[in-house]
């Protein structure tokens, strides 16, 4: 397969120049990492607002919370005082113990009302109104009697 000593100029490969297709390659590929670096810092920016924006609803919560505490805090402490102040009211109104209740009936039966001064009476003769002896009058009906 040796040709013998006949010797053919040995082929030589020549590189074409491709700089310019290096280049552009180049251009496509800064592009397209462009293009993904600013759909990244675009998603980036929209997760850093969103995660204020959750902050920020946290914050009022919180605001809230606190002025729903205070007013809770508030009514009871209001709701406290008028049940002290009902109870000082409540216990005023509870009778000293020198104190008495009137009694019904109490005038009648007193020894300044009695015309014999004798002994109470009790049971049903108790309940009748005495009369006084120097107080006997008789006097004639003014109505008319139909028998």
């Amino acid at each position: 397969m040796c040709s013998g000593g006949n010797s053919a100029p040995r082929a030589v490969i020549t590189m074409p120049d491709t700089s310019a297709y290096d280049r552009q390659f180049q251009m496509q590929q800064s592009l397209i990492q462009q293009q993904m670096d600013s759909g990244r810092e675009a998603m980036q920016m929209q997760l850093q607002s969103s995660l204020q924006r959750n902050q920020d609803m946290m914050a009022q919560i919180a605001d809230v919370k606190k002025e729903r505490a205070e007013s809770a805090e508030a009514i009871e402490e209001e709701i406290a005082r008028r049940n002290r102040v009902l109870l000082s009211t409540a216990q005023s109104l509870v009778p000293q113990q020198g104190a008495q209740g009137v009694v019904t009936g109490a005038s009648r039966n007193s020894d300044t009302n009695k015309v014999g001064g004798g002994a109470k009476k009790s049971g049903k003769s108790g309940l009748r109104i005495v009369k006084s002896k120097g107080s006997k009058k008789s006097s004639a009906g003014a109505g008319l009697n139909i028998t």
